[in-house]
């Protein structure tokens, strides 16, 4: 954010007449949003408090910025405390419970770090938040103070260019700040519960149009990258509502053959378990396919998609590991020199054997470390490493 468009904003909080709850309850939901790990539901429901509920938003944008930093810096912390929490403490059947159950599996109470997170989100969140909300206001209450008691500040207050400035830089005030101070304002804002409720319409609308088409193309392209050929899907409805995914026309055409379908069904109907989708489960309860056949013709031949060649450094890793195989059997099996002579030195005792294992141990190693050094700087030359040496080993 902007560095002027934050203290203007900060500016028009403390002289617009933001109550107390909403400065906290800013600050508190920054913070826990920016405190969860990754994208959960428990992210989205804090975004939509954040959202819905009447809070200053200036205050929320460093508190948000402030979590992620301490999210990041505590992270061996917090994960500590969520795995003493599920192990120690007794709350491994209720995360059990929580990750087996339809919703609440999307809040990913399991991942150490969140649900370690927690009770940091409560102490600090909490104190940070108070003592803002508590600066904000005794500093608002000073300025009225100050105001009603100085003249030149009444005067200044009444000035007309100076109200224009002021209205310009920090926002139109409605009111005096002890009014304003005193204003109960409603815990949900209507304005954005409606913004919330046309744009879940719209989505819901956007789904109903698009989605089949996504899903369409987005399974005949993962069956083409596994066929290696095309495949076609006339038809499919995917229907979130009831969990059924319909699927008309499947054409898989053979690489070996364009010209002809490996498969070809005209019909599948297929019955998805949303309540296991939900807990993070693929369930299929039931499957049903109507035409199949095999080796059918196409009225069209089919595009066949050639495997990428594979890079000539990529091979490397390959030679390497084989020669490692070999000189661990070398050094290993009894069948050659080595383990042999390990052996025989048990005719003269004990320490032999040991002095000769210890030796003979140290010698394996230098097979691999050679091999791995060649294989490292072979496989970057044939990278192109060599023509751009700054660019460093790992490019």
């Amino acid at each position: 954010m902007n560095p002027i468009k934050l203290i203007r904003r900060l500016g028009r909080a403390l002289r617009g007449g933001a109550a107390q709850r909403e400065m906290f309850l800013a600050v508190f939901l920054g913070f826990a949003i920016g405190m969860v790990p990754g994208v959960n539901l428990t992210l989205v429901i804090l975004i939509l408090g954040l959202l819905l509920l009447n809070t200053t938003g200036a205050l929320a944008g460093p508190a948000i910025l402030l979590g992620k930093m301490l999210c990041l810096l505590l992270a061996p912390v917090t994960f500590r405390i969520g795995y003493a929490m599920i192990h120690s403490l007794g709350l491994g059947g209720v995360v059990r419970a929580a990750s087996d159950t339809p919703v609440l599996a999307l809040l990913d109470l399991h991942v150490y770090c969140l649900i370690g997170a927690i009770p940091v989100i409560l102490v600090i969140g909490t104190l940070l938040g108070w003592l803002v909300a508590r600066s904000m206001m005794k500093m608002r209450a000073r300025i009225a103070a100050a105001t009603e008691s100085s003249d030149r500040l009444q005067k200044v207050a009444r000035n007309r260019f100076a109200g224009i400035v002021m209205n310009l830089v920090f926002g139109k005030q409605k009111g005096t700040l002890a009014e304003l101070g005193a204003d109960k304002s409603p815990l949900i804002r209507k304005g954005r519960v409606i913004a919330a409720l046309v744009v879940i319409a719209v989505l819901a609308i956007v789904q109903a149009i698009f989605l089949d088409g996504i899903v369409r193309r987005g399974l005949a392209k993962a069956i083409t990258a596994a066929n290696g050929a095309e495949v076609n899907i006339r038809k499919l409805d995917l229907s979130l509502g009831s969990g059924r995914l319909i699927v008309e026309g499947l054409q898989v055409t053979d690489a070996s053959r364009p010209e002809r379908n490996q498969v070809q069904v005209e019909r599948i109907v297929a019955d998805i378990s949303i309540s296991d989708l939900l807990a993070r489960r693929f369930v299929v309860d039931l499957v049903e396919a109507q035409g199949v056949r095999t080796d059918v013709e196409r009225s069209s031949p089919g595009k066949v998609y050639q495997p990428k060649e594979k890079e000539p450094s990529a091979g490397i890793g390959d030679l390497v590991m084989g020669q490692l195989g070999k000189s661990a059997e070398y050094y290993k099996a009894y069948d050659y020199k080595p383990t042999k002579d390990i052996a025989e030195q048990g005719t003269t005792g004990p320490a032999t054997v040991i002095i000769a294992g210890l030796s003979i141990g140290q010698l394996s190693t230098g097979i691999p470390v050679l091999a791995i050094a060649v294989g490292i700087l072979v496989s970057y030359g044939l990278a192109g490493g060599f023509q751009t040496p700054i660019q460093g080993l790992y490019g």
